[in-house]
């Protein structure tokens, strides 16, 4: 686990190791930030949004939405944020 997470440290910015804690307190992050927490293994992906969209020449389809949760790891970086 020290390993892991050593890696997790190293390879992230800490500003971006500090947004966990505005997700974990259900703050608005952006979906680049999103998509940057889950590269760095401290999100996990639960799914897409599906909405049904039936085609149009005059609508274009409404944008898919990734839905993330933290995991293991991002909830072990966030208590020791907060220790700090």
């Amino acid at each position: 686990m020290f390993l892991r997470l050593s890696h997790v440290i190293n390879k992230g910015y800490l500003s971006d190791l500090e947004k966990i804690r505005k997700i974990y307190k259900e703050d608005q992050v952006s979906e680049f930030d999103k998509h940057q927490l889950y590269n760095l293994g401290l999100l996990d992906n639960i799914g897409i949004d599906g909405k049904v969209f039936f085609y149009s020449e005059k609508k274009t389809p409404p944008p898919k939405k990734i839905h993330f949760k933290i995991n293991e790891y991002g909830v072990l970086i966030n208590d020791l944020l907060q220790k700090s």
